[in-house]
């Protein structure tokens, strides 16, 4: 432990360890690693404040990261590399290496206005073995990790990092289908197994999610194509149903037998029992009202 802070960066980026775990190894990580970590942050003016005097405007907790998929920010990645595991320490952050000089960040109540320093706490818990080929569990954790970032990013600093919570969702999707499809879960694993499900469910929220982001990017037909992906994997899908025809209702290129079949197929498989009947509901509400102002209008011609 040291009261010095060391400068990785040059005063733009300094970081400062506070904790050493007593079964901390002489291993420092390295870019190719796989690694748990830790990590809050919190605007700062003042890197010698007590950390707790902020408030927290980032957080992550038993993420499994690897450095090279590019999942964290920059001040985030340079720092863990400079440390063992066991290693707890504070990192001093200008926007080059924190959020920008343009991108705001709002996090529950808290909103960090561009252009703002950022302190991160952040603990390298362990450097991970791959054992992807073997045992399915790590890159498990790394698509939750890449989602959990990815929807971070989605919530809080849209549309700044747009580009990057998709990248991420695509990864993590990708990835999973080919875990599903793999010799582990095909050849090995009980068809029943647990990791089997947990996979195919990772690989759908991920696509699902890829929906999400272009509706609200307003690219309706790439939302509805999309869509059809999730439904090829998964027919009876209700959020990737909805999704569809919400982007079909949206879309310039869906006539309203379309629409109307769009609605039609996820009135079939969403009932009463699940989250997204309610929305359903409002979205015929809102294809019949514009179907009748399509009548009135030609009515009056």
């Amino acid at each position: 432990m040291s009261d010095d802070w060391i400068e990785l960066k040059g005063e733009a980026l300094q970081l400062r360890v506070i904790q050493n775990k007593p079964d901390s190894n002489e291993n420092v990580a390295q870019w190719t690693d796989t690694v748990l970590v830790d990590y809050e942050g919190r605007q700062c003016d003042d890197r010698d404040a007590p950390f707790e005097s902020y408030p927290v405007c980032q957080s992550g907790k038993q993420l499994v990261v690897t450095f090279t998929d590019q999942m964290l920010v920059k001040a985030l990645e340079i720092a863990f590399i400079h440390l063992h595991a066991g290693q707890t320490a504070l990192v001093y952050a200008t926007p080059k290496f924190a959020l920008g000089e343009t991108q705001k960040r709002s996090y529950n109540d808290v909103v960090v206005p561009p252009n703002s320093n950022v302190i991160y706490k952040v603990t390298l818990h362990h450097i991970l073995m791959n054992t992807g080929r073997i045992n399915p569990y790590l890159p498990i954790q790394k698509a939750i990790a890449q989602k959990t970032i990815a929807n971070d990013l989605y919530q809080c600093e849209w549309p700044g990092q747009r580009d990057r919570a998709m990248t991420l969702y695509e990864k993590a999707a990708r990835d999973m289908e080919t875990l599903l499809h793999g010799t582990y879960l095909t050849n090995v694993a009980e068809p029943d197994h647990p990791q089997r499900k947990q996979v195919k469910e990772l690989m759908l929220d991920n696509l699902n999610n890829i929906v999400a982001v272009y509706l609200r990017s307003k690219q309706y037909e790439k939302a509805y194509e999309a869509a059809q992906l999730v439904l090829r994997r998964d027919a009876s899908n209700a959020k990737a149903l909805l999704r569809a025809a919400k982007a079909c209702m949206m879309s310039r290129q869906c006539s309203r037998n379309d629409q109307d079949d769009a609605l039609c197929a996820a009135e079939k498989a969403i009932t009463y029992k699940d989250k997204e009947e309610v929305e359903l509901k409002k979205l015929r509400m809102q294809w019949k009202l514009r179907k009748q102002m399509a009548f009135a209008s030609v009515a009056t011609e």
